[in-house]
């Protein structure tokens, strides 16, 4: 079986690395990615995914990346499913970003066009 999601899509803000109780650096982060769909003005949609990093992926993509960068996240899914004060089950999916490539900086114009200079971090 696999469970893989691969996603290219700019930041909408710089991230923010946070620590863990236990000492575990991770971020949340929302990347906008165009859909395949045009809406009924002729322009392609937008959706707005969040992911979590954790660990050196989590630190370097803080480091590195800004507003607007373009990034190519490799990932998997994963179901929370927690009770509420009321016993009512939720069920949410999370995007867990195993591996992210910098693909451009922040500013539109700097975009690498050389695949050779893209920027690969791994855990």
């Amino acid at each position: 079986m696999l469970n893989q999601v691969t996603l290219i899509g700019r930041l909408v803000k710089k991230p923010e690395l946070r620590e863990s109780e236990g000492g575990l650096h991770y971020l949340k982060a929302t990347i906008a990615v165009q859909s395949h769909y045009k809406n009924k003005d002729g322009d392609y949609e937008v959706e707005f995914l969040e992911f979590t990093a954790f660990g050196k992926v989590a630190q370097n993509t803080a480091k590195y990346c800004d507003k607007g960068s373009m990034i190519n996240i490799l990932g998997s899914l994963t179901n929370n499913v927690y009770t509420d004060k009321k016993g009512i089950n939720h069920y949410q999916m999370s995007l867990i970003a195993n591996k992210i490539n910098f693909l451009s900086k922040g500013n539109k114009k700097e975009e690498i066009v050389d695949t050779d200079e893209i920027f690969t971090l791994g855990q």
